[in-house]
This record gives structure tokens, sequence and C-alpha cells, in this order.
């Protein structure tokens, strides 16, 4: 409510309709759990392929975005209660494809410095989880 209608937070607390937002988390938690494993499985796939940063994080915010805006789609419109058709699972592909071409490419960049600060840090454990945190921050 308070995204959409743009109400005050006080407001939309009390519209909370606690079977709804039932609903929304079991939506939500399901498509999210398809989502982001298979974004750094295709990550840790384009990490195997021989290409510059730039190329490799463009391709894998192409293939995440082809592949799971049908899914995000399909989450807000049955949240929204709206009607769900075939051209609605791409709606906004064109925004949605550049963001995430862009997160890819930072990702990958920033992954890709983080390494050559410290290499031998980067086959730790430690340093695995720094960099990744680093990564996924930035």
């Amino acid at each position: 409510s308070i995204l959409v209608k743009r109400v005050p937070l006080s407001e939309a607390v009390k519209e909370l309709d606690p079977e709804r937002v039932k609903r929304f988390l079991q939506t939500t938690l399901a498509t999210n759990f398809i989502k982001f494993p298979f974004f750094e499985a295709t990550n840790v796939i384009m990490q195997g392929v021989d290409l510059p940063p730039t190329a490799r994080g463009a391709v894998l915010g192409t293939v995440f975005c082809t592949t799971t805006l049908p899914i995000t789609n399909y989450r807000f419109r049955k949240s929204m209660d709206l009607p769900i058709t075939p051209s609605d699972l791409y709606q906004a592909y064109l925004p949605t494809v550049l963001r995430d071409i862009l997160y890819g490419i930072v990702r990958n960049k920033v992954m890709t410095f983080m390494v050559g600060l410290n290499p031998a840090r980067a086959n730790t454990n430690l340093g695995r989880f720094i960099n990744m945190f680093a990564t996924v921050i930035a």
C-alpha cells in the first residue's frame, strides 16, 4: 500500500491485511529462492568463460534478466491482484535488462579488483567471504 498508493507509513500499517501479507511472502520467498541462487550459479559459470569482466557481466545480466523477469513480473502482478497475460511477463524488459547488465558488470569488475588486491587471501574461505561480501555491497 505504501508503494502503490503513496500513503504515510502509519496509514499503510493500519491497512495491513494478514492474509495478503501471507500470500505476498509465500510468493516472494518462493521466487527469491529461485532468482538469487540462479544469479549466483550463472555468475560462477560465467567465471569459467574467457571474457573480460565487462563482457562477462553483460552476458550475466542479460541471461539473468531474460530468464527471471517473467518470475518477477508474475510475482508482482499476483501480489497486486492484477491480471497476468504472456505479454505482461516481459513488461519493462529494456530498463530491467540494462539495470541487470550494469549490476553484472559491477559485480565482475569489483570481484576482479578484490582478488587483485590480495590473490593469496582470495584462495581462503575468509578471503572468498570478504570478496563476495564486497561485490554484493557494490
